[in-house]
């Protein structure tokens, strides 16, 4: 069992065991960021989901970071009346804010992007964001008092309407029974829960290390090796690190967390600071990388093939959005070492889930999954649209794949590393 947090590099040359096996190593970043002007995953994803043409997708997507600060001023004015705010695209594209009673002079207040202004609507609401997340948290934990934990749910943005999501129609039944007369305004989803996409656990590393590439569980380049995948580079108390998914965990005893890169492995150290619980919205872990080059690059691979992406290259992180600036019909995309770089729509930006609301729920309907078994951990981002510049959104947590080839994933919202002093590297 060790005692300090060191970084151990265990040379080939050394060990004749590893000289025998080949190590994998992910190539090293360009000196320019990788990519092709006006590819854009995002883009494509919402031609392909809502039958719309690329040109019309790639402004939409160009802007979410507009759209995204509007959230957030809205979210943080806490208006007792806000029902909520959300982009709708179908049949037109729009940005809805809905209160109790709808006012053009609560406008005034907020600071909208002229490139914005004529998508954003004022609609009514059935009753006020406060109310309708009152009433879902009870219902949430009358259904946990009864020792049911495998369920999610969340407030539909634009009804108010609570969504319960059950695996089965069994459970179902048993839950209406138990919440009786709180039906009303219910609505029940039958469909597996998202679950942790922590694939074998464990780590390997190398002297460099980015988000997009992976840990291993042992020293042993054969895939069941193979275990999370890397978010983001992240300083903590003047020290680099790496973040990746809370719930990401070693291997066995007597292996650990490794990377492996130009011809030899590099242990990492445990992490310094992890949260993950049940009943909490954490899921985050931040492991000490001194000695490594500092980069805010994320590398991807295009598996979806997106036309006019590169096979793989580099976005780079220039800043963040948090909980408050995304909400539903925002574009996240993803990058993980299964399934490459992925985007869907945002369903709920405040999912309940894990016993606890505050999560980031996003679905696409057909195409590439949007996370698989060793995906947990990969970095969430905007889309990269003309440059290869995004904002950080949030460290993936758990993903599933339908039958009928949609597929969702669940993610805690970036700026949950805040409170413990993490700052994401961005330059």
């Amino acid at each position: 069992m060790r005692t300090r947090l060191v970084i151990v590099l265990l040379a080939a040359a050394a060990h004749p065991a590893l000289a025998q096996q080949e190590v994998p190593a992910p190539a090293a970043p360009p000196a320019a960021p990788a990519g092709a002007a006006g590819s854009s995953p995002a883009a494509q994803f919402l031609a392909d989901q809502y039958g719309i043409s690329l040109a019309e997708a790639t402004e939409r997507a160009q802007l979410q970071d507009a759209i995204a600060e509007l959230v957030a001023q809205v979210k943080r004015d806490n208006d007792s009346e806000l029902g909520s705010i959300w982009v709708e695209h179908t049949p037109v594209f729009r940005i809805n804010i809905s209160y109790v009673t709808p006012d053009d002079r609560k406008l005034v207040k907020y600071r909208i992007d002229p490139k914005i202004r004529r998508y954003v609507k004022l609609v009514k609401a059935k009753k006020s964001r406060a109310e309708a997340e009152a009433g879902a948290t009870e219902i949430f934990k009358t259904i946990e008092g009864s020792g049911i934990r495998d369920f999610a749910g969340y407030v539909e943005e634009d009804s108010g309407d609570v969504v319960l999501e059950l695996p089965s129609n069994d459970m179902k039944q048993r839950v209406l029974n138990l919440i009786g007369s709180k039906r009303q305004n219910i609505r029940v989803v039958v469909k597996p829960i998202a679950k942790p996409t922590a694939g074998p656990i464990g780590v390997v590393s190398g002297d460099y290390i980015e988000g997009g590439h992976y840990f291993w569980q042992q020293r042993a380049s054969d895939e069941a090796s193979k275990g999370c995948t890397v978010a983001f580079q992240a300083t903590y108390q003047g020290r680099l690190g790496i973040l990746t998914a809370g719930h990401c965990n070693p291997g066995p005893e007597g292996t650990g967390y490794w990377h492996a890169v130009n011809g030899h492995w590099v242990e990492i150290p445990a992490p310094a600071i992890a949260r993950w619980a049940y009943g909490t919205k954490y899921d985050f872990q931040w492991h000490d990388i001194t000695g490594y080059s500092r980069s805010n690059a994320i590398y991807y691979f295009n598996q979806a093939s997106v036309v006019g992406l590169p096979k793989s290259g580099w976005v780079r992180v220039n800043g963040t959005v948090g909980y408050y600036g995304q909400t539903k019909g925002m574009v996240s995309c993803k990058s993980g070492r299964v399934t490459g770089i992925t985007c869907g729509a945002i369903t709920s930006g405040n999912y309940y889930y894990n016993g606890a609301n505050g999560w980031i729920r996003v679905f696409r309907a057909s195409g590439q999954h949007l996370g698989r078994t060793g995906d947990s951990g990969s970095a969430v981002f905007s889309d990269a649209a003309q440059s290869t510049q995004v904002k950080a959104y949030g460290i993936l947590t758990a993903a599933q794949a339908f039958s009928d080839g949609s597929s969702e994933m669940v993610y805690s919202p970036i700026d949950y590393i805040d409170p413990w002093g993490i700052s994401l590297l961005t330059q």
